[in-house]
């Protein structure tokens, strides 16, 4: 298993800015793909996990530009 030392003793939000990620909270789902009830005996909560996700960077706008016409004489 690879560990990423970069990753210890940094904050959620100090991650998301340097690696370009989102850390979202998900549905758990089993290998079959149904998803996982919540164990009430315990007090973490099975049925969310959390996920990590780059950000794509969001696409610039191009700016038309107007064509020359010139005058015929």
């Amino acid at each position: 298993m690879k560990r990423n030392y970069w990753n210890l003793g940094m904050s959620e939000w100090l991650k998301n800015i340097l690696f370009g990620t989102k850390t979202i909270v998900v549905r758990a789902r089993d290998k079959v793909g149904r998803y996982v009830k919540d164990d009430k005996s315990t007090p973490e909560n099975e049925a969310f996990t959390k996920k990590t996700v780059k950000i794509k960077p969001k696409k610039k706008a191009k700016k038309k530009t107007k064509k020359k016409t010139t005058k015929k004489k």
